[in-house]
């Protein structure tokens, strides 16, 4: 079963606290990103490792209100970033179903998604590859 923190039970648009993480997670997002957990913890690995991450995310990140949700990467987002070492990719974040894996889709519940949901423009993060290394992730662009 999945821990909801105390702060989003009942009021999913809870402010940015003292002990937020820096990223914002949008409102309506919330549902769709626990979904993605669940959908993750079923899955092999990296499903424990996104499911854990997404939890993170949900429990530390500040809520904002839909209409708040400007120039944050958010559940139907055309988002471009680079990681170390290789060019521009742009992609919609979206929560896919399961096995199904469409060009120019980034699935919620995966490492990538997890990673880049919550971030802003010029914001970086580390992204997990599977032999266990990292590389720096930074968002060039966001069109909500």
């Amino acid at each position: 079963m999945l821990h909801i923190p105390v702060a989003l039970q009942g009021n999913p648009s809870r402010l940015a606290s003292e002990d937020h993480v820096g990223r914002t997670l949008v409102s309506a997002d919330i549902p769709i990103i626990i979904a993605a957990v669940e959908r993750a913890r079923m899955t092999p690995w990296p499903g424990e490792y996104i499911s854990r991450y997404l939890s993170h995310k949900l429990d530390k990140s500040a809520v904002v209100p839909d209409g708040m949700a400007g120039g944050i990467v958010r559940v139907g987002t055309k988002v471009t970033w680079m990681s170390s070492g290789g060019g521009a990719q742009t992609a919609v974040l979206h929560p896919c179903e399961a096995n199904s894996q469409t060009e120019g889709v980034i699935d919620l519940a995966s490492v990538l998604g997890a990673t880049l949901i919550g971030l802003k423009v010029l914001d970086r993060a580390a992204l997990l590859h599977s032999d266990g290394k990292f590389d720096v992730t930074v968002v060039l662009n966001i069109e909500n």
